[in-house]
């Protein structure tokens, strides 16, 4: 190793006493090909640094030569595939990849061609003049891929194909991160990523800009049983005309994912969490509170949870603040398409809690059995042309609400259905209304088939519903309320 340094520092020497020479003549200048430090290397002329044993190539993939280089640069290059890290004999751990104002192929923070891990290595895009085919923080073909990161900002970058925190072939993708701050994304964005069935586990996504025409995955694993537990996917801006999942299994389980929407637009399809072929969707949230879906003269959909052939249950959809709905929407708290007894959508919860029109609203949607779900209304001017799949309907009553406002029409020109249905009634904090007023819960032109006696819950028990708390949402328990039939 110290052969070969003496050797960089010779070759530097030459440089800076070159450039010193041309002090005084005027115009004079000369740019190194290759800036080399004790743990950092930055690279303009890939065959200036291979020659002088800066940099190696094994297959088609360039890497620093010294092991103890942490952090390669690339400025300015063109067509190869490059890695801040790579080995097919060991792990690779902690290395960084800058790419700036270049045009290459695969970028990896840090790859290893073998059944050895790669974790905690790290993949910076940047520039308007960088083009990149596929990027990943980590990649394995047959170890573990952990806490690897993918960070695009910078101007307006390109990645054409693949954006990947971690990508294991044939092991597990755990703690991986993309975070995409601008840019334009020709395919998929993915947390962490294993092809083989195994585990992604606590991956994250999240988009501050940019335009996206691909799919989005905080987790997915994908042809086998693996499962996609804990994976989270973040929308705070930027434009994704593809379809956003939390995480995806192709015949494993879908737990405990989450979809977090704040700004920015999404045209496509929303899923917490999708048990692709087979396997559960259970626990998966989505929560959005700003930004736009959908987009005018189309349909698409949100679901909690959403399952093929298995079940899906506990899954929640909460909308809030200044959401905005386009064209036709339909809000799902889980969907199952299965027809065996396993496919069945139990204890799924749609919360409305923003004035919204939608095209569907269903609780748990299944050939098989439909229990417990619940759709809680919390603003008036509610519209949608269906409501169904709803065991507990419960009407918060805003501060703004007022004597005959109404809460929910249902207003597709067929009778809503909601024989079965516990209806719920409480006030919020800050309503004020008086002794006699009326509220309309729900209303259709077309008519209601209910129950001879409605079946009704207390405004007590809807005060302790846990959804309440996370909304800072507090109910008034001053007013006495009844729901009764009218018309």
């Amino acid at each position: 190793m110290m052969k070969k340094r003496s050797k960089i520092q010779k070759h530097l020497a030459k440089m800076v006493i070159a450039a010193l020479l041309c002090t005084g003549v005027g115009h004079c200048l000369i740019s190194p090909a290759v800036v080399e430090a004790a743990s950092e290397v930055t690279v303009t002329d890939i065959d200036s640094a291979i020659s002088n044993e800066i940099l190696q190539q094994t297959g088609n993939t360039v890497y620093p030569k010294d092991s103890d280089c942490v952090t390669l640069n690339v400025r300015g290059v063109n067509g190869i595939q490059v890695a801040g890290g790579f080995s097919n004999s060991a792990g690779v751990s902690g290395h960084t990849l800058n790419v700036i104002d270049s045009t290459i192929l695969n970028a990896f923070g840090g790859f290893v061609d073998g059944a050895f891990s790669a974790n905690n290595n790290n993949l910076n895009i940047s520039g308007d003049a960088t083009t990149v085919s596929a990027a990943f923080g980590g990649r394995s073909n047959d170890g573990a891929v952990n806490g690897n990161t993918v960070t695009i900002s910078g101007g307006a970058p390109t990645v054409t194909d693949t954006v990947c925190g971690g990508l294991s072939m044939n092991s597990n993708a755990t703690e991986n991160r993309v975070v995409i701050k601008g840019g334009n994304f020709g395919s998929i964005v993915i947390g962490g990523h294993t092809t083989t069935g195994k585990k992604a586990t606590d991956n994250k996504v999240t988009i501050e800009g940019g335009t996206i025409t691909g799919n989005i995955y905080g987790g997915l694993s994908e042809n086998g049983t693996g499962t996609a537990i804990n994976n989270k996917v973040i929308i705070n801006g930027g434009i994704i005309n593809g379809i956003v999942k939390g995480g995806e299994s192709d015949k494993g389980n879908a737990t405990n994912n989450t979809v977090t929407i704040k700004g920015g637009t999404v045209t496509e399809r929303v899923i917490g969490g999708n048990a692709n072929i087979s396997g559960d969707a259970n626990g998966n949230t989505i929560t959005i509170s700003g930004g736009t879906i959908g987009k005018e003269g189309a349909g698409t959909s949100i679901w909690g949870g959403y399952a093929s052939s298995g079940g899906a249950s506990n899954n929640t959809v909460t909308i809030s603040g200044d959401a905005q709905l386009l064209g036709n929407v339909s809000i799902y708290g889980a969907e199952v398409h299965g027809t065996t007894d396993v496919a069945n959508a139990n204890n799924n919860t749609v919360n409305i809690l923003a004035k919204i029109k939608a095209s569907q609203l269903a609780g748990g949607n299944a050939a098989g059995t439909s229990s417990g779900n619940t759709l809680n209304i919390v603003a008036k001017g509610v519209t949608a042309r269906s409501v169904y799949a709803f065991q507990n309907m419960n009407f918060y009553l805003p501060s703004d609400i007022a004597n005959n406002d109404t809460m929910l029409t249902v207003n597709g020109g067929t009778a809503t259905d909601v024989k079965g249905v516990t209806f719920g009634v409480a006030a919020l904090s800050g309503v004020k209304l008086e002794k006699g007023n009326t509220v309309n819960l729900i209303t259709n032109p077309s008519g209601l088939t209910m129950d001879d006696a409605l079946k009704t819950t207390d405004s007590a028990t809807l005060a302790k519903e846990t959804f309440l708390s996370a909304n800072s949402l507090t109910t008034d328990n001053k007013y006495e309320l009844s729901i009764s039939k009218k018309g």
